[in-house]
């Protein structure tokens, strides 16, 4: 971490995307080098425009659901190409949900699409629904067709952009978003099927531009003038993500050998409707709301339990992984916090977390069991999640070379 009191130079640079296909492919962002000041990645904030039918609601985090993969590349060497089709929106939702106050998250991110902690679909009443839907459209302007306007902010979360250092000089960096069609990212509440918009198709986005800080000081020249005897480092977290099927008709249900390798620093996993997973108007597309037949969670490394598992749920009340989420957080007997997640809010967004320190063994094979109190049938068609934390270095020489490894 750079500790500077003050920049003797700043310029915000307003950088308009290379590319924006709203329907069938990418918004592509390319910030361009600078001689004379450092690019600030953690800070770029991305605007744009989305008119949204009268007949729909957002989900939360509305803007980062617009985008499923990425693409990230220093001086046109790719760091990141993520594998997984909604990778992008998991991992924001992770990110958010796992490193900040919620009401932060539906105050300060309100500005991304984050506006409450509810999925609408399971409200109970009409009353309730009608009350979400309205706090979802924060004084939107209406249009002549009764559609609302949404202006939103998003500062990307990848790893990389997350970690504080600046980029040295005459570095670029260019970001790739390929876009989510809108089921991913909407809900329907209107009462005729014809009023729907087209299926598979994206939202259109309009007057899309990024707000990229330029900066320099004496601190800043002082350590980036190493870089001709040692390269600039950067440590971060990376999230990769995988998600599998749960096979029906068992009351226990193995996945076996699920991922392979070095433990990460940190795993989350939750279940998912496969509906939302993979975009339905119907649902929220991060629904992973606690599982009411669900008994009993394991999770084992080359056959053995890993720390805190298995962990037995008794009476629908997940107080053990509930419990097992906010210590691998830090979030335990923390007298500075003003608020954490409540035992509600945890059984609307149930992620099962495991931090692996102290085990054995630093590599094998994960598997996992979950236990219920009657086989899944087909209306209980689930998918895991699975979020996996890496920790990686970064550097950048003097010949712009960029190297990314492993921790």
């Amino acid at each position: 971490m750079i500790e500077v009191e003050y920049y003797d130079q700043k310029v915000v640079k307003r950088h308009y995307p290379r590319e924006v296909d709203s329907l069938t492919g990418r918004l592509h962002f390319h910030f361009d080098a600078d001689p004379n000041l450092f690019l600030v990645k953690n800070n770029i904030a991305i605007h744009f425009t989305i008119e949204l039918d009268k007949n729909y609601i957002p989900c939360n985090g509305f803007a980062s659901k617009q985008f499923g993969k990425t693409e990230v590349a220093v001086n046109s060497q790719i760091i990141d190409n993520s594998n997984s089709n909604a990778h992008y929106m998991l991992a924001d939702y992770l990110t958010k949900l796992t490193n900040y106050d919620p009401q932060y998250v539906m105050t300060a991110f309100q500005i991304e699409g984050y506006y409450d902690e509810y999925n609408f679909e399971t409200l109970a009443t009409d009353a309730a629904k009608e009350e979400i839907r309205d706090g979802r459209r924060p004084g939107c302007f209406v249009n002549s067709d009764g559609n609302y306007v949404y202006e939103l902010i998003f500062l990307p979360t990848h790893g990389f952009f997350l970690e504080n250092k600046p980029l040295p000089l005459n570095t670029d960096l260019s970001l790739t978003l390929y876009r989510l069609k809108h089921e991913f990212s909407t809900i329907f509440i209107g009462s005729d099927p014809n009023d729907k918009l087209p299926a598979g198709e994206a939202l259109k986005i309009t007057d899309a531009y990024a707000m990229v800080e330029y900066v320099s000081s004496t601190s800043l020249r002082n350590h980036f003038a190493r870089i001709k005897s040692k390269p600039i480092s950067y440590k971060f977290n990376d999230t990769m993500i995988k998600t599998m099927a749960l096979p029906k008709g068992r009351k226990q249900v193995q996945l076996l050998n699920v991922t392979g390798g070095n433990t990460p620093a940190y795993m989350f996993f939750g279940l998912i409707k496969t509906d939302a997973l993979f975009g339905s108007d119907a649902f929220e597309s991060t629904n992973f709301s606690f599982h009411q037949d669900l008994t009993q969670i394991n999770v084992t490394l080359n056959g053995q339990s890993l720390h805190g598992y298995p962990q037995k749920i008794t009476n629908q009340y997940p107080i053990l992984p509930y419990w097992k989420f906010q210590n691998a957080l830090g979030r335990i007997s923390q007298s500075n916090l003003s608020y954490v997640t409540s035992m509600d809010a945890y059984k609307s967004n149930a992620i099962f977390a495991h931090e692996f320190e102290g085990e054995e063994i630093s590599q094998g094979w994960l598997s996992f069991t979950f236990d219920f109190n009657k086989p899944l049938d087909d209306d209980d068609d689930y998918h895991i999640v699975i979020w996996s934390i890496v920790s990686v270095k970064l550097t950048i020489d003097e010949h712009k070379q960029v190297e990314k490894t492993l921790l």
